[in-house]
C-alpha cells in the first residue's frame, strides 16, 4: 500500500486526494469504454487474451502504472475506426509535450495503413505521452518547491533584517546595540541577502521557464538556494569593510563615524546609503566580484595605488 501511495505521489504536483479523484474518473471512463469493447468482442485468441488481463489488472489497486498497461492493452481491442479517433486525440495531448521531431514521428503513423502498424505506434504514443506527462508533473512540483523555497528565504532575510529592532535577545546574544558597528555589519549582510533573494524572485520565472529536468532538479534543492544566498551575504560584508575602510570614498556612500561613540558609528542617512549599497551588491551578483577584480588591476599597474571608486562601479 505505501508503494501504491508513492507511485502516486510521483505522477502529480498536486495534492494526493485531487490525484485520487482525477484517476478515479479516469477509471471510470476506461472502465466504460472497456465493457463495450467486450460486449462486442468476436472471442479471437487474441481479444480473450487482452480482456483477461484488462479484467485482471481492473481487480488490482487504482494507480497509474496500471491504467498506463490497461489502455494499451485496449489499443489491440478496438476497430479501426476508433483508432483513428483515439490516435487523432492522443496526438492533440502530445503536441505539448513531445518534441517537434517525436510529433512528426506520431503523426506520421496516423496515415499508416497497416492496422497492426498503426496499432503499436498507438501504443508507443499512449507511452510517451504517459511518460512525458509525468515529466512535466515532476518540474511543476520542483518549480512549486524552488518558489517556495526562495520566497521563504527571502522572508527569512527580512526578518533578520529588522532582527536588532525587533529581537532584544538577539541583540544581547550578539553584543549589538543599535546603531553601532555590530549593527552596521549585520545591516550590510542581511541587506546583500535581500538583494540576492529579491533578484533570485523576480528572474525565477523566466529562468524556470528554460531549465531543464536536471536544472530544475538542482535549483530546487536547499543547498542551492541557500548557497546563492550566501552570495549575497558575503558581498555585504565584503562591501561594508570597503566602505568602514574609506579606500571606497564618495557622496554617494556611506561614511562611518570612528571617532564618537560605538552607539554613533552610523546616523540614519549612512545607514539608508549602506543599505541600498548592500542591496545592490547582493542584487547585482557581479557587482562585488569586479570591484576585486578592478582593485586587482590597480595593484598590479600601481603597486599599493588607490582601488577604483565610485566611478568605475556599475
Amino acid at each position: 500500500m505505501e508503494n501504491s501511495k508513492a507511485e502516486k505521489l510521483n505522477y502529480t504536483h498536486l495534492s494526493l486526494e485531487s490525484e485520487e479523484e482525477l484517476l478515479n474518473q479516469r477509471y471510470i471512463s476506461v472502465i466504460t469504454i472497456f465493457n463495450e469493447m467486450k460486449n462486442r468482442s468476436t472471442a479471437a485468441e487474441e481479444e480473450v487474451n487482452l480482456i483477461a488481463i484488462v479484467e485482471e489488472l481492473l481487480e488490482e489497486e487504482q494507480t497509474w502504472p496500471h491504467l498506463l498497461t490497461i489502455e494499451q492493452c485496449m489499443v489491440g481491442l478496438m476497430s479501426e475506426d476508433e483508432i483513428s479517433v483515439e490516435y487523432e486525440v492522443l496526438l492533440i495531448k502530445a503536441r505539448a509535450l513531445l518534441s517537434a521531431e517525436l510529433y512528426q514521428f506520431y503523426h506520421q503513423g496516423l496515415a499508416e495503413k497497416d492496422l497492426n502498424r498503426k496499432k503499436e505506434c498507438m501504443e508507443r504514443l499512449i507511452r510517451d505521452v504517459q511518460w512525458y506527462g509525468k515529466i512535466l508533473d515532476l518540474e511543476k512540483t520542483y518549480v512549486t518547491k524552488t518558489r517556495i523555497r526562495t520566497a521563504l528565504l527571502f522572508v527569512g532575510s527580512i526578518l533578520l533584517f529588522f532582527a536588532v529592532d525587533q529581537l532584544p535577545w538577539l541583540s544581547e546574544f550578539l553584543s549589538i546595540e543599535k546603531g553601532d558597528k555590530g549593527d552596521a555589519i549585520l545591516t550590510a549582510v542581511t541587506s546583500g541577502t535581500l538583494g540576492t533573494c529579491f533578484s533570485m524572485l523576480i528572474s525565477l520565472k523566466g529562468k524556470l521557464q528554460i531549465s531543464s529536468l536536471s536544472d530544475l532538479r538542482l535549483i530546487h534543492r536547499l543547498d542551492y538556494i541557500f548557497s546563492r544566498a550566501l552570495i549575497g551575504f558575503v558581498s555585504g560584508l565584503i562591501l561594508f569593510y570597503f566602505f568602514d575602510s574609506e579606500l571606497m570614498r564618495a557622496p554617494i556612500f556611506p561614511h562611518f563615524n570612528h571617532d564618537g561613540a560605538a552607539s554613533q558609528f552610523l546616523d540614519h542617512e549612512n545607514l539608508a546609503l549602506l543599505v541600498v549599497w548592500c542591496f545592490i551588491s547582493g542584487f547585482s551578483e557581479k557587482m562585488v566580484p569586479d570591484l576585486l577584480f578592478k582593485t586587482e588591476q590597480a595593484i598590479d599597474k600601481e603597486g599599493m595605488g588607490s582601488p577604483p571608486t565610485s566611478g568605475k562601479l556599475e
